[in-house]
């Protein structure tokens, strides 16, 4: 039995997301999104800067200030798919967040370290596939949260996880912003949304065996998503395509999500397979990390035969998390009815409007299922 605040609390949560409307802290938004059709000031099929002017991995350019290793891939990754994001979206998006690089790149995490101090975040970043489809196709799950709630009741959906639902909520955020033209909003929702996009780009996301528990296999989430990047992410060439207008933008996210789970059988079948064979004395080492703290690790010859295996999987999944992140900020701008730039550009930044707790005062308030601990999907 639930106590009296979890079960206050819970509603709040559940107003939140499953009425007419939630609310983002500030503002009541209809939850569903009805959005006017691109008005025909700009080309929306223009691919503009199709590629990496740089033609180099960003992240490790001496002036990115961010040649330092991370500890883990949710930093790493997660800032190298929000700065790549930036070098794919078309021209005139482009010229606007490359002058803003730096705070979209630093802030890409934020949502990692909410997780420990929300107890509603941990749920916007997976979903276990698993818990309601047998197989692939997606046919269970609506790809709308007002229709999945009415399914399955919100309790069941935020304990198996809503990364789709959110980053529809998020594009609804973002497209206010820009409608707006509040140039704090934007970059924070911008920042918010590519993190919770990459996300739906990782197999282990997708699944309730999120760390090979199930099928004994532990550590099996940190060597794809930590260890596979730390050691082979130099050498990635991370060129993509533009960004581009998502006319149906909830398919696309569902797509993601399913792309990552018809990947999730290789990533358990090949470390086991690849694991049986391997010395278990070799499989992993002692190193020093940038702390000077010795750990146990798994040794890069198990790392890089792994990830060959996987056909560098983990690779691709990033470039094309990188193509999405884009394609959601560009829009994003052009749902909004592509506002002029440069007027945006003008505003000053503070650090209050920049505060992310704004945007998330009524569900920051909710005590979720016990398995929304903030932990779950690490």
């Amino acid at each position: 039995m639930k106590s009296l605040k979890h079960q206050i609390l819970l509603a709040i949560c559940f107003i939140a997301y499953c009425s007419d409307t939630f609310s983002d802290g500030f503002n009541a938004i209809p939850l569903e999104l009805h959005f006017s059709e691109p008005t025909p000031q700009h080309n929306i099929r223009d691919k503009g800067n199709a590629y990496n002017p740089i033609g180099t991995n960003v992240i490790n350019h001496p002036q990115s200030g961010l040649n330092k290793a991370a500890a883990q891939w949710g930093f790493l990754g997660h800032k190298t798919i929000n700065q790549h994001a930036v070098f794919a979206l078309p021209q005139p998006l482009f010229g606007f967040y490359k002058k803003n690089i730096q705070f979209i790149t630093d802030h890409a995490v934020d949502p990692d370290q909410r997780r420990y101090t929300d107890t509603a975040e941990a749920c916007r970043h997976y979903i276990d596939l698993d818990h309601y489809e047998k197989a692939l196709p997606i046919d269970t799950l609506p790809k709308y949260w007002k229709q999945a709630v009415e399914k399955f009741s919100a309790d069941t959906l935020f304990a198996y996880g809503i990364v789709p639902y959110h980053v529809q909520i998020m594009l609804y955020r973002l497209t206010k912003a820009f409608e707006e033209k509040n140039l704090a909003a934007i970059l924070r929702m911008s920042a918010d949304i590519g993190h919770y996009v990459a996300d739906a780009h990782v197999p282990l996301h997708t699944t309730e065996n999120y760390d090979g528990q199930l099928t004994h296999q532990h550590g099996i989430h940190a060597l794809w998503e930590t260890r596979i990047p730390e050691i082979s992410l130099s050498s990635y060439l991370l060129l993509t395509e533009s960004g581009h207008f998502l006319e149906q933008p909830a398919d696309s996210i569902w797509n993601s999500v399913s792309q990552s789970h018809a990947h999730l059988p290789a990533v358990l079948q090949t470390e086991k397979s690849l694991s049986q064979k391997w010395p278990q004395t070799k499989k992993y080492e002692l190193s020093t990390d940038l702390h000077g703290k010795t750990k146990k690790q798994i040794h890069p010859k198990f790392v890089k035969s792994y990830e060959a295996q996987l056909d560098h999987m983990v690779e691709i999944r990033m470039k094309q998390a990188i193509v999405a992140v884009a394609s959601y900020w560009y829009t994003a701008w052009i749902l909004a009815g592509q506002p002029n730039l440069d007027e945006i550009s003008d505003q000053p930044q503070t650090l209050e409007s920049t505060n992310p707790e704004k945007t998330e005062t009524v569900i920051s308030s909710s005590i979720l299922p016990s398995r929304c601990d903030g932990l779950k999907h690490d």
